[in-house]
């Protein structure tokens, strides 16, 4: 999706696939306004998958499942003099989150890079680069763990082409926590760890204890309330899903899906994250609930 697509505007926005999609990528090129001096690449890579919570009987400790991370965000400015008429780009999917039993799966990244023919970045030819987080773990007996490795760039290392731009890259944050059969509450997660204040993992599912005591999901948190309200996990119910994340343009910040809930019975799905966010682990019960999708990248193109 293009948002204001026009030569004689100034931004461009470009969307990952979604969740349903059998692709990995929005491939496609955009062509340099003749007027501009500089561009402004802004990519966010897709989210994790959130894992699923345990599925096992009545009397016996079931874990959440941990959220995804997030990927990471990278802002690199050319001059168009460093710059051909027209660059090619690759958004990244989210990962699909864990059906009962299985892990979330990893974000893709997302590319801008010079035209090539057949749509293939190398580190030579790439212009700007943000990479996906992993998945959560699910169906464990204690606390799954979240997506312990959020997206990462390092441009600067791995691409030369940054020397010809001025950068900012910033590491996507890890997804919470599933709760135990010990402590059945699911793990938060807000924005700010790391010096991410724009995207956040999902929050972990809720546990159930040997006693068949279910707990909340874990919830997600910007770093002001006043920009995003919390996206609260799933109340100890039956079924009970974790919130789905959402985003605002302005200033630009995305969250995380929050947590399932888990429940003596069937544990609550986590929520979808909102774009380049993790999914919530889902809840543990005797059925347990699927992880939440994690959001697709995104690229914005600015041009002045």
């Amino acid at each position: 999706m293009f948002l204001n697509f026009d030569e004689n505007d100034i931004a461009y926005m470009v969307y990952g696939p979604g969740p349903s999609s059998a692709v990995l990528y929005t491939f496609g090129k955009w062509n340099i306004p003749q007027k501009a001096s500089f561009i402004t690449f802004i990519c966010i890579g897709g989210g994790g998958g959130g894992g699923s919570g345990r599925s096992a009987a009545s009397g016996i400790a079931r874990g959440g499942g941990g959220g995804g991370a997030s990927g990471s965000w990278l802002s690199a400015t050319y001059h168009t003099s460093f710059l051909p008429e027209s660059i090619a780009y690759a958004v990244g999917k989210g990962g699909a989150g864990g059906a009962s039993g299985t892990n979330g799966t990893n974000g893709s990244e997302t590319i801008v890079f010079l035209p090539v023919t057949n749509f293939t970045s190398t580190a030579g030819n790439t212009l700007a680069r943000a990479s996906g987080g992993d998945g959560g773990v699910g169906t464990q007996t204690t606390g799954a763990g979240g997506g312990a490795n959020p997206g990462v760039t390092n441009f600067s290392t791995n691409y030369p082409l940054s020397g010809q731009c001025y950068f900012v890259e910033t590491t996507g944050l890890g997804g919470g926590t599933g709760g135990s059969g010990a402590a059945p509450t699911g793990g938060s997660v807000s924005a700010g760890g790391t010096g991410n204040l724009t995207l956040t993992g999902g929050a972990g599912g809720g546990g159930v204890t040997t006693g068949n005591v279910g707990g909340v999901g874990g919830d997600v948190s910007a770093l002001f309330s006043e920009i995003l309200p919390t996206i609260p996990g799933g109340a100890i119910a039956a079924n009970s899903p974790g919130g789905n994340g959402t985003m605002v343009l302005k200033p630009f910040a995305s969250l995380g899906g929050a947590g399932g809930a888990g429940f003596n019975g069937t544990g609550g799905r986590g929520g979808d994250g909102s774009y380049g966010c993790g999914g919530g682990g889902g809840g543990a019960g005797t059925t347990a609930g699927a992880g939440g999708n994690g959001g697709p990248g995104m690229l914005i193109i600015l041009a002045w």
